[in-house]
């Protein structure tokens, strides 16, 4: 099992596509276990079959299958009341 924070950070555009190369490869065909945190959304789906989203420790969406639809987004609440109120139901998930 590999947990790493960021591992693209600060590299170059090439750099990156060999870091995300040598994860998949591992994933795929070493049996690796990878956790990775990111900020880059392109990363994460480019090689991860399951996408969590927390917030202060609390899941916020999560996504799994390599063959669900493209729906990374971004969310803004205007208060936490708000995104309380998004966490706590979850019918609002299903946006897609």
């Amino acid at each position: 099992m590999l947990i790493l924070d960021e591992p693209t950070n600060g590299l170059d555009i090439e750099s990156s596509q060999i870091v995300l190369a040598v994860l998949k490869n591992l994933a795929l065909h070493e049996n690796v276990g990878i956790l990775i945190s990111s900020h880059k959304l392109e990363d994460i789906e480019e090689i991860c079959e399951r996408v969590l989203f927390l917030d202060n420790g609390l899941l916020t969406f999560q996504k799994v299958g390599k063959d669900s639809p493209n729906c990374l987004f971004e969310i803004a609440f205007s208060s936490a009341t708000d995104r309380d109120i998004f966490i706590t139901k979850q019918e609002f998930w299903d946006i897609v």
